[in-house]
């Protein structure tokens, strides 16, 4: 059976090397999902955004990991609240430009 579990991502070196990990067993990784890419992420989030991190296992082998933002309700009080995978919800941040 697969246990999905979702708790806050407060060690950040921990996803880091979890990241890492997954990475290497995978067949084919992009450059967004390289630890380098996450780590640049994971260091430009601020602090005010609560992270989250989604692990999926089965028989102690880590089959999914990811990270992300719940938004704040837009408008506040109303509405359904957002989950941005790998973004922040800070276009500046969010944004990729050829310079980089």
């Amino acid at each position: 059976m697969t246990e999905i579990t979702i708790r806050p991502l407060d060690d950040r070196a921990g996803f880091l090397s979890d990241w890492t990990a997954l990475c290497e067993a995978s067949p084919s990784v992009s450059f967004f999902q390289s630890p380098a890419w996450m780590k640049a992420w994971l260091e430009v989030v601020p602090s005010t955004l609560k992270l989250r991190r989604i692990d999926a296992v089965r028989d102690d082998r880590r089959l999914l990991l990811g990270a992300f933002c719940i938004a704040p309700r837009r408008p506040p009080f109303a509405g359904l609240r957002e989950t941005w995978f790998q973004q922040t919800g800070v276009a500046v941040i969010d944004s990729i430009y050829a310079e980089y």
